[in-house]
């Protein structure tokens, strides 16, 4: 093997080096976000689920006799 054949032999090894370790800080980065995304979908659903509540919450409040009935007051 000549030389300048080594000397490119280790720089191809140095490129793998470098090419397997950012393979592997994507890979971390790649679970990090998964994580980020399923927290942030939970998020949205426990949100919409308050909104949903607020809302039913609120039709009940300019609608009583749909859910819920107020005692009527006998001053009349």
């Amino acid at each position: 093997m000549t030389e300048n054949e080594e000397e490119v032999i280790n720089i191809l090894l140095a490129q793998e080096n470098e090419i397997l370790t950012e393979q592997e800080e994507l890979i971390s980065l790649e679970q990090v976000l998964r994580r980020q995304i399923a927290t942030e979908k939970e998020e949205i659903e426990r949100l919409r689920a308050e909104i949903a509540d607020i809302q039913r919450s609120e039709r009940s409040y300019r609608n009583p006799g749909s859910h819920e009935s107020f005692p009527q007051s006998n001053f009349t």
